[in-house]
C-alpha cells in the first residue's frame, strides 16, 4: 500500500482500518510512507526500512524508533542524493566518450562513485573537477525529460535516474572530485569518488574507507 498515493482518494482512518483487518486476518501488509498512517494505527511496524544515502533496517519495540524518526533521516539526506547525482551526471557529462561508454555508478554519503573494470580511467581528474565547478557556477537548468532523459543546461544526457536531481546545477553545494584513483581487488575495477556537501577538503593522499560523513 502506497499510503501517499491512496490518501488522495481514501481517508486516512479508512486505510488504517483495512490495514488493521489484514493483520487481525494474519496477512502481512507492506506499506509505503508508513510515518503518514502511523498516527491513525497507532501501531508500530513488525520491520521499518528507511532508504535514503544509507539503507536503515530495524525492528522497533516499545521504545522505537518511531516511523518519523526514520523518515527525518531519510528526507534530510535526500538533498544530498540530488546534489550527488547532478553532479555525477555533470562528470559524465565532461568525460571522454571511451570511457563514459564503460562507466558505471556507485553511492558514498554524500558523494558517488564512478567505477571503471579492469583498467583507471584516462582523464584528468583536476580538469574534470574545473570543468563540473563552471557548470555549477554557470547555474545550468536540470530538467526531466523522460524515464532515460535529462537536460543539463542545452544538453540532452542519458540517465538512469531523470527524477532524482536539484533544480539547477548551482544548487550544489561544495563539489569537490577527490584526487586519486581507488582500486577495488575484490572487483576489479578503479574508482572515482566525488563529494558534496558539508564535508573536510579531502587530498590525493585520502583513503576511501574515510568517507564517512555526519
Amino acid at each position: 500500500v502506497d499510503i501517499r498515493f491512496e490518501a488522495a482518494f481514501t481517508q486516512m482512518h479508512v486505510l488504517a482500518e483495512a490495514i488493521l483487518n489484514a493483520i487481525k486476518n494474519k496477512k502481512r501488509v507492506i506499506v509505503e510512507h508508513f510515518e503518514l498512517i502511523y498516527p491513525f494505527l497507532k501501531l508500530n511496524a513488525h520491520l521499518l526500512i528507511g532508504i535514503g544515502e544509507e539503507i536503515i533496517i530495524t525492528r522497533p519495540n516499545v521504545f522505537g524508533p518511531l516511523p518519523s524518526e526514520i523518515h527525518r533521516i531519510v528526507v534530510t539526506s535526500l538533498k544530498y542524493r540530488r546534489m550527488a547525482h547532478t553532479a555525477e551526471d555533470l562528470c559524465e557529462l565532461y568525460m571522454p566518450k571511451e570511457e563514459y561508454d564503460r562507466c558505471h555508478h556507485g553511492d558514498i554519503k554524500h558523494g558517488f562513485l564512478l567505477t571503471f573494470d579492469k583498467t583507471p580511467p584516462a582523464f584528468d581528474l583536476d580538469e574534470m573537477e574545473k570543468k563540473v565547478l563552471k557548470a555549477i557556477s554557470d547555474d545550468l537548468t536540470v530538467s526531466y525529460v523522460d524515464e532515460e532523459h535529462v537536460m543539463l543546461g542545452d544538453r540532452l544526457h542519458h540517465c538512469t535516474g531523470p527524477r532524482t536531481h536539484v533544480p539547477s546545477t548551482g544548487c550544489i553545494e561544495d563539489f569537490q572530485l577527490i584526487k586519486k584513483v581507488f582500486y577495488d581487488a575484490l572487483g576489479d575495477r578503479y574508482m572515482v569518488a566525488g563529494v558534496v556537501g558539508p564535508h573536510r577538503k579531502w587530498n590525493s593522499a585520502s583513503d576511501i574507507n574515510e568517507i564517512s560523513l555526519d
